[in-house]
C-alpha cells in the first residue's frame, strides 16, 4: 500500500490492453509453479524418496483426501484441476509476503476470473458425468417452477467466490487490528495497552511493509494508569499528583510513533482534557509530541457552533507558506486575527456593550461573529436528524468566501445566514 512494486516498472501496453503488475505477478507466479513441478517430478524415488518429492506427495495426498470427502467417485478426475487451482490460489497469496510484491488475489479482477473458471468447469465437469440432458434435468427438480431460482443461484455463487476471495486478501492489505484496555482492568494492564498495540504497529510496519494507522482512544488513559501504577509502587507525586517519571513515559509512547525505510506509522489520538484545563501537565506532556491539534471546545458547543473546534487553540506544524501557498496562510492568518481580537474583546461586550467599542473594532467583532457562524458544517451525517441538507465545501470556495468576509463584502448580511450552510454563493 503506497510502495511502488518491484514489477511496477516492466508493466507495459499490449494493443488496447494494459499488462499491470497483477498479470505479471501472475505470469511470475505460474512460471515459478511449472518450474517447481517440472523439477519437482524428475528423478522420482520410490524407496527413498527427496524431501521435496515427500512434500509433494503429501500435499498430494491431502489434496485427494479432502476432495473424497466430498465427492468420491469422482476423486481421482477432480484432483489435478482442484489440485491445480488450490496450489495456484496458496502461492498467489503467500506472494504478497515478499518485500515489493503484491498479492494477486487481492485484486478483484484476477478472482472474477478464477471463479469464472470455476463455473465453467463445474458445468463441464456436470456435462461430462451426467450427459447434457442429465445434468439439465437437475435444474427442473423437483419443480420446473424453480428454474429461474437454481440459474440465479449458480451467478450468485459465481460471484460470492469472486468477492469472498477478493475481500479474504484485501483484509489482509487493510488489516484492522484492535487491542483493548477496558476500565475495569489493573492499572498495569491498561498502562501496557498502548505500549503493546504499538508492538503490533511496528511488527505491521517492519515486517509486512505495511503503512499502519495507529488510533489511541485515549491517550490520557495511558497517563492516568501510570499515574495509578506509581501510587502503588509508593513514589512521591509530582505536579498536580502525577507520577515523576511523566514525561519519560509520555515520550517512550509517542518517540516510537516513527516511520522508517520499511513503512509508516501515522497516528491519531483521543486527548481528555481535565476540567477542560489546557495547562495540564498530562495534556501538554501528551500535545508536546504531536504535529497537528484539533481542540473541541464546550465553550464553541455551548454557542451552537458544530463542529465545536477552538481554532485559535488548535494548530499544525503544516501551518506555513511552504506548505500550503501565499494566499491560503494569509487567510488563514487573517481570520485567527479576527477571531483572536474577537476573543479579547467579548469580556467587554459583555459588560458595556458594543457601542462603546471604537467604529474599527465594532467592524472586526461583526465580521468575526459572521466568520465564526460560516465555519460551521451541516454534516450529511446528521442531515435526518437537524432538518438540514449536508454540504461539502471545496477548499477554494471556502478560502474565497474567507476573503469576502475580510473584504467587508458580506457586511450587510445578517449572522443568521451565515450559519449551518454551505458555500455563500450558494442559496441556504
Amino acid at each position: 500500500m503506497g510502495k511502488p512494486e518491484l514489477l511496477e516498472a516492466l508493466a507495459f501496453d499490449l494493443g488496447p490492453f494494459h499488462v499491470g503488475t497483477t498479470v505479471l505477478t501472475t505470469w511470475l507466479l505460474m512460471a515459478l509453479l511449472a518450474g517447481l513441478a517440472y523439477f519437482g517430478t524428475r528423478r522420482l524415488r520410490v524407496h527413498t524418496p527427496t524431501r521435496l518429492q515427500t512434500a509433494l506427495e503429501g500435499t498430494a495426498l491431502a489434496l485427494r483426501g479432502a476432495i473424497e470427502a466430498v465427492a468420491p467417485e469422482h476423486a481421482t478426475r477432480l484432483l489435478p484441476f482442484i489440485g491445480s487451482l488450490w496450489i495456484f490460489i496458496v502461492a498467489a497469496n503467500l506472494i504478497g509476503l515478499v518485500p515489493g510484491l503484491r498479492s494477486p488475489t487481492s485484486d478483484l479482477s484476477l478472482t472474477i476470473a478464477l471463479a469464472v473458471l470455476v463455473f465453467l468447469s463445474v458445468h463441464w465437469f456436470g456435462v461430462s458425468i451426467d450427459g447434457l440432458t442429465g445434468y439439465l434435468r437437475h435444474y427442473l427438480a423437483p419443480n420446473p417452477i424453480l428454474l429461474p431460482f437454481h440459474v440465479l443461484g449458480e451467478i450468485t455463487r459465481t460471484l460470492a467466490l469472486a468477492v469472498r476471495l477478493f475481500g479474504n486478501m484485501l483484509s489482509l492489505e487493510m488489516a484492522a487490528l484492535l487491542v483493548f484496555g477496558q476500565m475495569d482492568e489493573s492499572p498495569g494492564v491498561r498502562f501496557r495497552v498502548g505500549l503493546t498495540a504499538l508492538a503490533y504497529a511496528e511488527f505491521l510496519r517492519d515486517t509486512l511493509n505495511k503503512e499502519v494507522l495507529f488510533l489511541m482512544d485515549n491517550a490520557f488513559r495511558f497517563v492516568q494508569a501510570g499515574s495509578e501504577v506509581s501510587g502503588l509502587l509508593g513514589r512521591m507525586p509530582a505536579t498536580v499528583g502525577y507520577q515523576p517519571t511523566l514525561p519519560s513515559e509520555v515520550a517512550e509512547l509517542e518517540d516510537r510513533i516513527v516511520s522508517s525505510r520499511r513503512g509508516d506509522i501515522t497516528s491519531v489520538q483521543a486527548v481528555y482534557v481535565p476540567a477542560d484545563d489546557m495547562t495540564d501537565p498530562a495534556v501538554g506532556a501528551i500535545l508536546a509530541h504531536l504535529d497537528t491539534r484539533v481542540i473541541l471546545s464546550r465553550a464553541q458547543a455551548g454557542k451552537g457552533i458544530y463542529p465545536a473546534v477552538d481554532p485559535l487553540v488548535s494548530g499544525s506544524k503544516l501551518v506555513d507558506r511552504y506548505f500550503l501557498g501565499e494566499r491560503h496562510y494569509t487567510v488563514g492568518q487573517d481570520v485567527r486575527e479576527h477571531l483572536a481580537r474577537y476573543r479579547e474583546l467579548e469580556d467587554i461586550i459583555t459588560m458595556l456593550g458594543i457601542e462603546e467599542l471604537s467604529e474599527e473594532d465594532r467592524r472586526v467583532v461583526r465580521r468575526a461573529r459572521k466568520l465564526q457562524r460560516y465555519l460551521t458544517q451541516p454534516f450529511h451525517s446528521l442531515a435526518a436528524h437537524m432538518g438540514v441538507p449536508g454540504a461539502t465545501v471545496p477548499l477554494a470556495q471556502t478560502l474565497a468566501d474567507c476573503e469576502a468576509f475580510l473584504r467587508g463584502d458580506y457586511d450587510d448580511l445578517s449572522e443568521e445566514r451565515c450559519y449551518m450552510r454551505g458555500a455563500m454563493g450558494v442559496a441556504p
